[in-house]
C-alpha cells in the first residue's frame, strides 16, 4: 500500500518537544519518513527520534512509539501530533483526571471540551471522527 507524500512537521517539531519536556523529561519523536528536517528539529530539543525511512502512516508510526516505550519498561506513555494543534501544557492535568484504579489500555482526551484555536473545516471533521 502507498500513501501520501508526507507533509512533515520540521517547523512545528522542536517547540512541542521543548513544550513536552518542561512537563515529561523523556521524549520520543516517530519521523515517519518526513521529507524536511523534523527528525534534526526534534533531536536539537533532546527528543530521542525513531526514523521510518518512508511514509508507513499514522497507525505504524503509533505502533513503533508504542514498542519503544513497552521495550523501556514503561507502563504508561502520552502520545500527541507534532504539528503543535495539542497543548503540551494540558498533560498533567489530563492525566490527573484518570480515575486512580484504571485498568484500561487506552485513554483518548477529546479536544472538544475547550475549544481555544480554530481549525480548519475538514480537519474538525476528521477530528470529530476520530475523537
Amino acid at each position: 500500500m502507498s500513501y501520501p507524500r508526507p507533509i512533515g512537521e520540521g517547523r512545528f517539531i522542536g517547540d512541542v518537544v521543548r513544550r513536552v519536556r518542561a512537563v515529561i523529561p523523556d521524549v520520543v519523536v516517530v519521523d515517519d519518513g518526513s521529507p524536511d528536517d523534523t527528525a534534526r528539529q526534534a533531536e536539537a530539543a533532546g527528543a530521542v527520534v525513531l526514523r521510518h525511512a518512508a511514509n508507513r502512516g499514522k497507525g505504524a508510526a503509533l505502533q513503533t512509539g508504542f514498542a519503544h516505550a513497552r521495550e523501556a519498561g514503561r507502563t504508561s506513555w502520552s502520545t500527541m501530533d507534532g504539528d503543535g494543534q495539542h497543548d503540551p501544557a494540558d498533560l498533567p492535568r489530563f492525566r490527573r483526571g484518570l480515575p486512580s484504579d484504571w485498568r484500561t489500555s487506552v485513554w483518548v482526551g477529546n479536544r472538544y471540551g475547550r475549544r481555544r484555536r480554530p481549525c480548519r473545516r475538514l480537519r474538525r471533521a476528521t477530528n470529530a471522527l476520530m475523537s
